[in-house]
């Protein structure tokens, strides 16, 4: 199957079960996509059969007390017999988070979603894409967090997530 087509069938699934999606019995006082989207840095080190560095970043929404959905982006260099090559990336990811309200000073998070890479050898190629990660404590107006995700090989993520008053 060509690249473009399998590119297509990925966004339209993710699209689909986007559609599909509405909030929980708990969550049905609350509207989805509350507030305005929150920015977010990062710098993943993959590694498949080659290591390959990326700097990004995108924006989250609130969509519920305890789901954000993250649409990301990211170019950088890999390396294969000594010789580097451009690469990219762009992600749609959904995280559930096990302290939303900063109850304690570290929160766990998990997720999944789909991503989309770019490599010198290969057109664009989707796979799934589940996370896992801990948020840190507020810094300045900024929050950090260490991420470990799978989808087309490993992948170790630096954020930094515009931090929200009272809240993950």
């Amino acid at each position: 199957m060509c690249d473009a087509r399998r590119v297509a069938r990925t966004a339209l699934l993710i699209a689909a079960t986007l559609a599909g999606a509405g909030p929980l019995a708990a969550q049905q006082s609350e509207p989805a996509f509350l507030d305005a989207p929150r920015l977010e840095l990062r710098g993943d080190l993959a590694v498949r059969d080659v290591p390959s560095f990326d700097l990004g970043g995108g924006v989250a929404w609130r969509a519920g007390y305890y789901a954000r959905l993250a649409v990301l982006a990211g170019a950088g260099t890999e390396w294969r017999d000594q010789r580097a090559g451009g690469t990219a990336h762009v992600d749609i990811v959904s995280r559930y988070l096990l302290d939303p309200f900063r109850e304690t000073r570290w929160g766990l998070y998990g997720g999944a979603g789909a991503t989309v890479r770019w490599t010198p050898r290969e057109r664009a190629h989707p796979y799934l894409l589940l996370v896992a990660g801990v948020e840190g404590p507020e810094r300045g107006r900024w929050r950090p967090a260490v991420e470990f995700a799978l989808g087309g090989g490993a992948r170790l993520g630096i954020v930094l997530r515009r931090a929200r008053d009272g809240a993950r």
